[in-house]
């Protein structure tokens, strides 16, 4: 299985046969550091992705492998850095295929077909949700998409906005709504 967690603790199963992928951009997250702490303390397998901070140096201290990305910007702009590395860690360990690559590659050709389209459409989305409050509803499998959506939505306009997932909805939410 593979599992993410964004807080202080890690998973009671962490052990010598886990693969701990630590990834903070600052380098500086207090909550990551502390995960990575208790990685090391139970000799997990760690990789850590960063572009400098304290993880840089615990990872130079302790000769933890870790990718460096680069530094200076703001962090939510070098999400596809982070998120790119994490494909190739879990290729590397050969828990995935190497499929992710063609993927990868059919993605950006699409962006950049599609360009002029997509931010047409980006436009006129930031109209309509201007001044409102967005709520994001998604199918089951697809609440990552919603949770990245509605950060950049907080973070980058400085709006509220809640997402949900439709089965989940279905049987609270819809009944609010009524």
């Amino acid at each position: 299985p593979i599992l993410e967690t964004k807080d202080y603790n890690i998973p009671s199963f962490v052990g010598k046969r886990t693969l701990a992928i630590v990834c903070s951009y600052s380098g500086n997250t207090e909550e990551t550091i502390s995960a990575l702490r208790k990685c090391l303390s139970k000799e997990a397998e760690i990789i850590i992705i960063t572009s400098g901070g304290e993880m840089q140096k615990i990872a130079i201290e302790k000769k933890i492998k870790h990718v460096l990305i680069p530094s200076g910007h703001p962090p939510r702009a070098m999400f596809a850095y982070s998120f790119t590395q994490i494909f190739y860690i879990l290729y590397h360990y050969k828990i995935i295929d190497e499929s992710f690559k063609d993927d990868f590659s059919n993605s950006i050709k699409m962006i950049r077909s599609e360009q002029k389209n997509i931010k047409k459409e980006s436009k006129e989305a930031a109209k309509k949700m201007y001044n409102h409050i967005p709520i994001i509803y998604v199918a089951q499998g697809f609440e990552g998409v919603a949770i990245r959506f509605r950060q950049q939505i907080n973070e980058n306009s400085k709006t509220l906005c809640w997402h949900h997932v439709v089965p989940e909805m279905n049987h609270n939410e819809l009944l609010a709504w009524r």
